[in-house]
C-alpha cells in the first residue's frame, strides 16, 4: 500500500511539472541598430507613437472634412477593422479555453395522458389499496389522485477542463495575439495611406487651381 501511494505521488508531481512545460520554439527577434536620437514622437514606454491628427495642423476645415469623410466611407479600412475585430474575438476565445468550462441546460416538459387511461390507473390503484387491511382504530384512504397534466423541470449542469500539459493552448493564444498585432499594423497602414492620399490630392488640387488662376490673369 505504501508503494502504491509513492507511485501516485510521483505521478502527481510529474503531471504538475509537465503543466508548466512549453515545447514551442523560441522566437529570435533580430536586433536592428537605430539612430541614437529619434526624430519621431515616442510614447511614455519608449515605443513609436503615431500622431493620427497630423493633418489638422494645417488648420484647414475643408481638408479635415474630406479626411473624416474618407475614413468613414473607405471600404478597405472597413475590411481591415472587421478583420481586427474578428481576430480579437478569437483571442478572447483562446483565453477562455485556459479556464474551466461550466455549462448548464434546462428543460421544461408538460405531458397529459388521456382520461380513459387516467381513470383506469386510478381504479386499479383504488382496488389494490382496498385489499390492504387497515390497522385497528384507523381508516385507510383508498382514493388516488394523479397529476394530469404533469409538468416536469430538469436542470443539467456540466463542467470540463483541459489540462494544457504541452503548452498547446497557450501557444495558440500567443499565435492569435501575434496575428492581431499584424492585423492592427495592416489597419494602421491602410489608414496612413488613405489620409496621406487624400491630403496629397487636396493640396495638388489647390496648387492646380492656383496655377489656372495665374494663367487666366496672364491672358
Amino acid at each position: 500500500m505504501l508503494r502504491i501511494n509513492r507511485i501516485i505521488i510521483v505521478l502527481l508531481f510529474l503531471t504538475i511539472s509537465l503543466v508548466g512545460c512549453d515545447f514551442a520554439p523560441k522566437l529570435e527577434v533580430p536586433r536592428i541598430s537605430l539612430p541614437s536620437k529619434e526624430s519621431f514622437p515616442l510614447s511614455k514606454k519608449g515605443k513609436f507613437k503615431v500622431y493620427w491628427g497630423w493633418w489638422r495642423d494645417f488648420k484647414n476645415p475643408e481638408l479635415n472634412r474630406l479626411v473624416e469623410l474618407a475614413l468613414k466611407n473607405n471600404d478597405d479600412l472597413k475590411i481591415a477593422s472587421a478583420k481586427l475585430e474578428e481576430v480579437l474575438a478569437l483571442a478572447g476565445l483562446k483565453k477562455a479555453q485556459l479556464f474551466p468550462l461550466i455549462g448548464y441546460k434546462s428543460q421544461v416538459s408538460r405531458t397529459k395522458i388521456p382520461e380513459i387511461i387516467e381513470n383506469s390507473i386510478e381504479d386499479k390503484a383504488t382496488n389494490m389499496f382496498s385489499k390492504i387491511p387497515a390497522p385497528p382504530g384507523a381508516s385507510l384512504s383508498t382514493s388516488i389522485n394523479i397529476e394530469n397534466p404533469k409538468t416536469s423541470y430538469n436542470i443539467l449542469l456540466s463542467a470540463s477542463y483541459e489540462l494544457d500539459l504541452w503548452g498547446k493552448l497557450r501557444n495558440e493564444r500567443k499565435s492569435v495575439i501575434a496575428k492581431a498585432l499584424s492585423v492592427k499594423a495592416m489597419q494602421d497602414v491602410v489608414k496612413i495611406t488613405l489620409v496621406s492620399g487624400v491630403t496629397t490630392l487636396y493640396f495638388n488640387a489647390l496648387a492646380l487651381k492656383k496655377q489656372i488662376a495665374e494663367v487666366e490673369q496672364l491672358e
